[in-house]
């Protein structure tokens, strides 16, 4: 966690101060005497834990000011922005997946930034209520809130989107391994049909004295022929599944 950097001109109260850890910690607002201090949390960077945050400070004469180098206004609109954004682009993203995988990469991206949205707008939605008059905040109090429903509605559809795309490649797998299942029974029929002629072709084909070789009537060759493929669709037969 990147430690919280306090301007030094701010004179915080000791009632906020206790509750100030070394790093930015979670989005929320502490307030003491009549004054607060908002922390929300800059855009998630993928693939960090750490968040950095962006402060925003009510001293004790009503003045609200940012640790962003300009004004507070200014400050929220910029972060409004950076996730107005980044939520636009994995919408893109989304229209343009067309694996789980895809899906599953625009899922890694958006969680933690639902998270940070709605954490935003909770903590805004706080602060505004210690401070109903502070205008910059009522102003992007709502904007912040329809982030926080693009980004839940974007989820719930990669979310669905992920699992159809999944069922879809197993239905497609499962088809190819129907197709591949039917073409090695084909297979296995068509050999189990020409095994007897196989066998009984290589038996007499052998050069061994059988009697029958100065048997020259066209009747012996057919007439294994024909016991030969009766055979074979016996056998045939018995490997077809019978339909119940």
């Amino acid at each position: 966690m990147k430690r919280l950097n306090l301007p030094i001109s701010w004179k915080l109260p000791v009632g906020i101060k206790q509750h100030l850890g070394g790093g930015a910690g979670k989005q929320r607002v502490i307030h003491s005497d009549g004054q607060i201090l908002m922390i929300l949390h800059k855009l998630p960077e993928i693939g960090k834990n750490s968040r950095v945050g962006v402060l925003f400070f009510k001293d004790e004469k009503g003045q609200w000011n940012s640790d962003q180098k300009q004004s507070p206004e200014h400050a929220m609109k910029r972060l409004i922005k950076e996730y107005n954004s980044a939520i636009l682009n994995l919408e893109e993203g989304a229209d343009h997946a067309h694996t789980a995988q895809d899906y599953f990469d625009i899922q890694h991206q958006l969680v933690p930034i639902c998270r940070a949205v709605r954490n935003l707008k909770a903590t805004m939605l706080k602060a505004h209520d210690l401070a109903p008059e502070c205008e910059f905040i009522t102003q992007y109090l709502d904007d912040a809130e329809d982030l926080d429903r693009i980004s839940d509605i974007l989820r719930i559809d990669v979310r669905n989107a992920a699992d159809y795309s999944m069922a879809k490649q197993a239905e497609e797998q499962s088809r190819k391994s129907d197709e591949i299942s039917l073409s090695a029974h084909k297979l296995n029929m068509l050999v189990a049909t020409f095994l007897p002629v196989t066998a009984i072709a290589a038996i007499f084909g052998m050069n061994l004295k059988t009697g029958l070789e100065h048997f020259n009537s066209p009747f012996l060759f057919w007439g294994l022929m024909l016991c030969s493929m009766a055979i074979g669709f016996i056998v045939k037969g018995f490997l077809t599944p019978k339909n119940r």
